[in-house]
């Protein structure tokens, strides 16, 4: 699995990340061990029939923060205080033998207030292990003094929405592979994604390379469809920034899907998900 591409922190062990060491909780601020988010997410997946057949984590040191203290001491160092974590996970139903992506689930937590204890739900495709994401679910507002309370239903909430996403990402995907585009509508498309957020300027170039000449060969006999183009897009994503990139990921992901779903309504005259039977909030 590619965390270090696409998150940009320091790949780690889940021992390592059970070293981290905690602030000290105040009346309005509970911050939460990241081995307690892992463990709740890892027995609530369990528990919906999930296994989990790879996982990555990683760490990135946090800000100073001398206004808090750890273990009575006035000033908190914040290293490690960054968690990023990856699952890919397979659903307890009959395995799709023909897949091409799976399903994935990103973690995060921070001890210095930098952001909300927050599960993504999304797919890797396993070629060229490129993700995207539906959504983002945040934990708790932000590390909230009832956190430890609300934590295990929020993540039992996100855990009953996979199976709902894993249908819907799979009837998006087979509408891109089945929408043929050519090389004037991608421009189009691109200029589209740019302006919904989904890419910035200056990874354009980059962005038609890769649609013309993908990295990976399994890509380059792919029929000119909204999927190929789809996965030039995560592939440039993989080489966006150094600060947490994979959490932007479900924003960038939301924008591109929205141009691409227009694309297919526009060629097929039927919307990929707008009518999907199944509800799925994040």
């Amino acid at each position: 699995m590619g965390l270090m591409l696409h998150c940009g922190a320091d790949l780690t062990s889940l021992s390592d990340v059970a070293t981290v060491e905690l602030p000290d909780a105040t009346s309005t601020w509970q911050p939460i061990p990241h081995t307690h988010l892992i463990g709740l997410t890892k027995r609530k997946l369990a528990a919906g029939g999930y296994t989990i057949t790879e996982e990555a984590h990683a760490l990135r040191n946090g800000s100073y923060m001398p206004e808090a203290t750890m273990g009575g001491e006035e000033g908190y160092s914040a290293k490690g205080a960054h968690y990023f974590g990856l699952m890919t996970l397979k659903g307890p139903g009959p395995e799709k033998e023909d897949a091409d992506h799976s399903l994935t689930m990103g973690l995060r937590n921070a001890l210095d207030k930098s952001f909300a204890a927050s599960v993504a739900i999304g797919s890797n495709v396993f070629v060229c292990d490129n993700m995207c994401f539906s959504g983002e679910i945040v934990l708790g507002r932000k590390h909230t003094a009832n956190i430890q309370r609300d934590l295990p239903r929020l993540v039992e909430d996100a855990v009953s929405q996979l199976d709902g996403h894993e249908q819907l990402q799979d009837r998006r995907f087979d509408h891109y592979k089945g929408t043929l585009i050519s090389d004037p509508d991608v421009h189009d498309l691109v200029i589209r994604a740019l302006d919904v957020g989904a890419i910035s300027a200056s990874k354009i170039p980059a962005l038609l390379h890769e649609w013309r000449e993908p990295t990976l060969s399994a890509w380059r006999d792919e029929p000119k469809s909204c999927w190929k183009l789809h996965n030039a897009f995560t592939e440039v994503w993989k080489t966006v920034g150094r600060i947490g990139p994979v959490w932007r990921l479900p924003q960038r992901s939301k924008a591109l899907h929205s141009v691409l779903d227009d694309q297919v309504a526009a060629t097929s005259g039927v919307h990929p998900v707008k009518d999907f039977e199944i509800e799925v909030e994040f």
